[in-house]
């Protein structure tokens, strides 16, 4: 557009200049014609493009790596046509947080409408938000633009592949559908089973007293009830980080690569399991039992959706805040720093941390991984 402007321009100044020397009415009415037909144009541009209305359509979902078509529908409610429109789409990744601006061109006829085809390629999975914010209009031959509002937004989802670590699971029984276990280091109120025999206390309930003991023995005996624990794996997807460094998009990507892989691994196995994942924009935990895969897919979706915070708040968090029950194995799956509240899932049973693009940590329960060798890293860890 600004080498059409400067062409114009050249050529109003020669047509000048060419009347000056020759005195020709000729370069007289090119010069006349041409000012004649910039007022035009300029006037032209002051009323185009104030009735559009837009509208992106793209697929539900779409894989990785592959690109995926899309459209631009601009609708014209005006009577004067867009000769050449021009926008740009707005994209954010919410699951790797990369942004970039992709520019579309259009045109449309008076009280019309009009398709651009596109085309979009992600390296990552994720949640992409598409939007729309300003457009710019200008005459047939590009020697004014304005500015017009314009406003449209969609969501692409770009789901994680289906790639199962080969994880080991120590004992299946340990994570039985129908079963319960019963701690061995928290007494609770399940009569059928005992927690321990001791002496009486003052504090003690009468109705605690084990009779036959205390007969047999002489003195006051009392029978501690034992706690359930539910034979179910508790899964945990951080959306969260501390600090001011920010994660690579590839370390997200795997992170959700390999939770999702997880989930389908333990739904195959038939084991029980629960999956916890924050979303920070809408401050609102979204938890669910696992029973078919269409809920894997619900709570991968609902991952890649969460809008990723620099935080010092968890997932962790925010679910023991609602969650008293103990389970059979908590499963923290997190990406750089590994947050102290990982401590806390202790007193709800065994704890194993998955960490992709963190530094190697001590203890036997947290794994290290990187987003190009996690199937290598990950095989023969044992839950």
């Amino acid at each position: 557009m600004k080498s059409t402007r400067i062409f114009g321009g050249i050529w109003f100044l020669l047509s000048i200049l060419g009347y000056l020397v020759t005195a020709s009415y000729l370069w007289l009415e090119i010069c006349m014609g041409m000012a004649a037909v910039g007022c035009i144009f300029g006037i032209l541009v002051l009323f185009t493009g104030k009735g559009l209305k837009f509208r992106i359509q793209l697929p539900e979902g779409a894989e990785k790596k592959q690109k995926t078509e899309g459209k631009l529908i601009v609708e014209n409610s005006s009577l004067l046509p867009v000769f050449h429109g021009r926008t740009c789409f707005y994209i954010e990744n919410y699951l790797t947080g990369e942004r970039k601006k992709v520019p579309v061109e259009f045109a449309v006829f008076s009280r019309g409408k009009s398709s651009t085809d596109f085309q979009i390629e992600s390296q990552y999975c994720g949640n992409l938000r598409f939007r729309i914010e300003e457009v710019s209009v200008a005459d047939p031959f590009y020697l004014f633009t304005r500015k017009r509002k314009g406003k449209a937004v969609k969501d692409l989802l770009i789901l994680p592949g289906v790639i199962e670590p080969a994880i080991q699971l120590s004992s299946r029984e340990a994570y039985d559908m129908e079963s319960f276990s019963y701690s061995s280091a928290k007494k609770g109120d399940d009569s059928s089973e005992t927690f321990e025999i001791r002496e009486y206390q003052t504090s003690d309930s009468m109705r605690q007293i084990h009779w036959k003991l205390t007969q047999k023995l002489g003195e006051f005996m009392v029978r501690e009830k034992s706690y359930p624990i539910q034979n179910t794996i508790l899964v945990l997807l951080e959306t969260g980080f501390p600090g001011k460094e920010k994660r690579e998009p590839a370390v997200m990507d795997a992170l959700a690569e390999v939770g999702t892989g997880i989930l389908h691994r333990f739904y195959g196995q038939g084991l029980s399991f629960e999956v916890g994942v924050y979303d920070h924009k809408e401050q609102k935990l979204h938890r669910k039992r696992i029973e078919n895969s269409e809920d894997i897919w619900e709570m991968t979706a609902v991952f890649v959706k969460a809008q990723r915070k620099q935080t010092e708040e968890t997932v962790i968090r925010h679910y023991l805040e609602q969650e008293t029950g103990v389970f059979a194995r908590c499963l923290y799956l997190t990406a750089g720093e590994v947050s102290s509240d990982a401590e806390l899932l202790a007193e709800r049973g065994p704890v194993t941390i998955l960490c992709c693009g963190g530094q190697a940590l001590a203890g036997e329960s947290v794994y290290m991984f990187t987003p190009e060798h996690w199937q290598e890293e990950l095989a023969g860890i044992s839950l």
